[in-house]
């Protein structure tokens, strides 16, 4: 999902201080999954866990990162009509669920409803990423 929505964060000449942020995230050939919420390196076998909690952004990040994940759904939904794909339709189920969770989580309804996990962690109160400093 984050590559999907980095395709579009990256086409945004504003958010490309935020994407490039992101693109650590993503793994390389270099890399491979881990199946446990993130990947290793395969020489060194040093893990990254994939941990992305948007309350840390500023907040302009997380206008840029919500938007970008709503132009890619719209294009992959085009895309998929005209090419259906496997692929292409369970990124749009999955981005679908996430932007429906941060809509409700906006309006002040509970997330769980949406969320697969037990429990939703605390804000951590750290920054993230880039753009803090001008706040």
């Amino acid at each position: 999902m984050l590559e999907e929505i980095l395709t579009e964060l990256k086409l945004d000449k504003e958010a490309t201080a935020f994407a490039e942020y992101l693109n650590r995230y993503i793994p390389t050939e270099e890399h491979e999954y881990n199946g446990h919420g993130g990947f290793f390196h395969k020489e060194t076998e040093a893990s990254t866990m994939l941990w992305i909690d948007f309350r840390e952004f500023t907040p302009r990040n997380q206008e840029l990162f919500w938007k970008a994940a709503q132009k890619r759904v719209g294009k992959l939904i085009a895309e998929n009509k005209a090419s259906p794909d496997e692929y292409r339709e369970y990124m749009i189920f999955l981005l679908t669920q996430l932007l429906d969770m941060n809509k409700r989580a906006g309006k002040g309804e509970d997330p769980m409803k949406l969320n697969h996990m037990t429990i939703i962690t605390p804000p951590t109160g750290i920054k993230s990423g880039p753009g803090w400093q001008e706040s």
